[in-house]
């Protein structure tokens, strides 16, 4: 059973979707993709520019103008690959930071080459994700007082658990 839309509900509607027709012709392609969608969330037909984009969509893919839906409505940055990575990194920078940390703390050489492999070896992980999370949060590790050979120990080790978006910035 349709339900019946009032005047003020339809116009809305149209607003709407006309504001993403609006980005869409001003070359934002996901817009595409969010129109797609509204339609037929809000039980409207689809207006005539969002069935002849969609059937380009689908012409471009045959052709191979498009290399993915994704890449036919502009998210050209969503690779499995990258996604998997981002996800990794995200997961290990906790550990990695810890790691890094200690290391610091140990009074031991910051020089990339040593710490990404001796931190990577003993993580069992690659260097370049323990690269990538130091040069990201390179200022915070590099704020942390080395440790002097002359110095007692006044640090403990502990697990260090890094706020959400410390480890978002990370990915």
């Amino acid at each position: 059973m349709s339900q019946v839309k009032s005047k003020q509900e339809l116009e809305s509607t149209d607003e709407q979707l006309a504001r993403l027709h609006r980005a869409f012709v001003a070359g934002d392609r996901s817009a595409l993709f969010e129109a797609l969608l509204l339609a037929p969330q809000l039980k409207v037909p689809s207006p005539e520019w969002l069935a002849d984009a969609a059937q380009d969509v689908q012409r471009g893919l045959v052709s191979g103008r498009y290399r993915s839906p994704n890449h036919a409505v502009g998210w050209t940055n969503n690779g499995k690959k990258k996604r998997v990575t981002r996800q990794r990194r995200a997961m290990l920078a906790s550990k990695i930071l810890a790691e890094l940390f200690r290391y610091r703390l140990e009074g031991r050489s910051m020089t990339r080459r040593i710490y990404a492999i001796t931190i990577a070896g003993k993580l069992g992980i690659s260097s370049r994700d323990v690269v990538f999370v130091y040069e990201n949060h390179g200022k915070f590790i590099k704020s942390i007082p080395q440790k002097r050979k002359d110095q007692a120990d006044t640090y403990s080790y502990a697990e260090i658990t890094f706020p959400a978006a410390i480890v978002a910035a990370t990915a």
